[in-house]
């Protein structure tokens, strides 16, 4: 988005150009029904690339944020979620879980960058730019008492989060700021 004065003497407003990925609700819930091992990656990315910008506040950001589906539930269907979930299990593990184990999967992975190359920044304000990435394999493994071979149980967990964010200047990039310049990038992975 930009904003522009009208006018002969018009200033440059403020500028935002942002890119974001993000794990829907449905989109988790629809992977999660296709394959209840939970598998998924996200990426947001910006290149500038030989352009100028100008502007009053320039903001320049990448976002990507990958959580398994009963983060992503909104609160009311929690319970719902939970339920298809034992379900879901129940169902594709049955023939494993009459030996009591079971096994539960969540690979998560989220990337994000912001990229100028040969650019240049003009503001009479601050610059900001700026790359986020958030990969979350929060999960659990359960199993009931009802193997055939006794009291025999086995439950195994694995998750995997991974993910990446860059926020690089290149060439002969140029920010010319009568403010602060914010220049970041971070990245935060949880294995649960």
């Amino acid at each position: 988005t930009a904003d522009a004065g009208t006018g002969i003497n018009a200033e440059a407003g403020d500028v935002s150009i942002e890119a974001e990925s993000l794990l829907s609700f449905l989109d988790a819930f629809a992977r999660y029904v296709a394959m209840p091992i939970g598998v998924s990656s996200v990426n947001a990315g910006v290149d500038l690339s030989g352009v100028t910008v100008t502007g009053r506040d320039i903001s320049v950001s990448a976002i990507a944020k990958d959580s398994p589906l009963v983060l992503e539930a909104p609160a009311y269907v929690e319970q719902f979620t939970g339920f298809l979930k034992n379900i879901m299990n129940t169902i594709s593990d049955n023939a494993i879980s009459q030996l009591g184990f079971n096994a539960s999967v969540e690979i998560r992975s989220a990337d994000a960058s912001v990229i100028a190359h040969d650019a240049d920044f003009n503001a009479s304000g601050a610059v900001s730019l700026s790359s986020l990435s958030e990969a979350n394999a929060t999960n659990t493994a359960l199993v009931t008492k009802r193997g055939l071979i006794g009291d025999f149980q086995i439950a195994v967990g694995v998750v995997r989060a991974a993910g990446s964010a860059q926020t690089l200047l290149t060439g002969t990039t140029q920010i010319d700021a009568a403010k602060s310049v914010r220049i970041t990038s971070d990245l935060s992975l949880i294995h649960i």
